[in-house]
């Protein structure tokens, strides 16, 4: 019953609050220890090697402490990481958790996520209504109450998206007509929440999902006619959608309108000033592609490197990392790291293929997306969000 508790806790806080979420995080170990009859739960471990490449994975940043510099933000590094052992560990070899239990922590995710936006946008209305700005109706501003940023709290939402597709999807001649509607609703009314965050990635990678898992879906019901209809429906609304927010507008048109040389001046862009860090972290990744700089220096070298390119990044107040993962973890840890966390990726995926399991294939197709213009696992709502999904769709079957 606490497991259950503690785990459900853990859904809850992760879009809510990095603290409350992290105490969630320390009562599900509680009640893990509390399960107790360890000999079996070391059989479990034994049976699931996707626990023990997370924590080679971790191990890998543990030997990183060898040679970084930067000890102190080395330890934050380590610190930050335990979710990458923890999780695996303890929904990996519990004795409580099952497939039941999976669903009911995805329906409280979705639930959080709803609750969350909504909390966002009440407060953007209120200050729309007081001060008759949209200010607070947009991106970091619209996420800000929660402390949010924008790019996690797309992906969140995105996730929660596939959740109702999916339930819709196995459901489909289960679910009553309104409670069809009421999902559709609550699915449609996250896309419309995404726009408002201007969240890009997250925008195009919907766009693809639909385009790919639709037509599927429609073929296989052989109704294609009526997901060209439906599609273009969709892609009419959404079209409609981002050319009444003038500041996704700008967002967009900005990247195929900018210069991409240009990184200053207020001309610069989400592309132009990432293109800046990718080149600084790919030369950091050729001058130490075994090694890397350390679990400590990667934001150092980096900003060495912005110095020496004359970009705002370097100041003590951005300070930016890779803004892609594959990029960081190659930078920090050198190509040992890279393979360690690419096998956290393709081990679950080639087990979701093999199983059909449609949700879980997606939500890796998400999280390998995103990683492409952000480091997800250098923020909590990043790495817990990983991790802790993982664990949920790799380990309710007991071997």
């Amino acid at each position: 019953m606490l497991f259950r508790f503690s785990l459900f806790t853990v859904a809850v806080t992760l879009p809510l609050s990095i603290y409350v979420n992290s105490i969630a995080i320390i009562l599900l170990l509680f009640a893990w220890l509390c399960e107790g009859q360890f000999i079996f739960k070391i059989k479990l471990l034994m049976q699931r090697p996707l626990i023990i490449i997370f924590i080679i994975f971790y191990l890998l940043f543990l030997l990183g402490m060898l040679y970084t510099s930067n000890i102190e933000f080395g330890k934050f590094n380590l610190e930050k990481k335990l979710s990458l052992i923890v999780l695996p560990l303890v929904i990996g070899t519990s004795i409580s958790f099952n497939k039941k239990m999976q669903e009911n922590v995805l329906t409280v995710f979705v639930s959080s996520c709803f609750v969350t936006s909504l909390i966002c946008f009440g407060k953007g209305l209120y200050y729309y209504f007081s001060t008759q700005s949209g200010f607070y109706l947009l991106h970091e501003p619209l996420s800000s109450v929660i402390n949010f940023h924008p790019p996690y709290f797309g992906m969140y939402l995105s996730f929660g998206i596939l959740i109702i597709l999916e339930h819709l999807r196995k459901n489909l001649f289960i679910l009553t007509r309104p409670q069809k509607k009421f999902l559709a609703l609550i699915a449609f009314y996250f896309f419309c929440f995404i726009i408002l965050l201007s969240a890009r990635t997250h925008l195009a990678f919907l766009f693809l999902f639909f385009i790919t898992a639709g037509t599927y879906f429609f073929y296989k019901q052989k109704k294609l006619l009526l997901w060209f209809v439906v599609f273009f429906c969709l892609s009419g609304f959404g079209i409609f959608m981002m050319n009444k927010s003038v500041f996704l507008r700008e967002r967009i048109t900005k990247l195929f309108t900018t210069d991409l040389s240009v990184i200053d001046g207020g001309k610069e862009n989400g592309l132009t000033i990432r293109l800046v860090k990718w080149k600084c972290s790919i030369e950091g990744i050729a001058e130490s592609p075994l090694l890397g700089t350390g679990t400590g220096d990667a934001v150092d070298y980096l900003v060495k490197c912005y110095e020496r390119k004359n970009f705002w990044g370097m100041y003590p107040q951005y300070r930016f990392n890779s803004h892609n993962q594959y990029l960081e973890t190659a930078l920090t840890l050198g190509m040992p790291g890279l393979i360690g966390f690419l096998l956290c990726i393709i081990a679950p995926f080639v087990s979701a293929w093999r199983k059909r399991q449609y949700l879980f294939l997606s939500f890796i197709a998400l999280f390998c997306f995103c990683c492409l213009t952000e480091s997800l696992l250098e923020r909590q709502h990043g790495i817990v969000f990983f991790t802790f999904f993982i664990s949920l769709f790799s380990f309710y079957e007991k071997e």
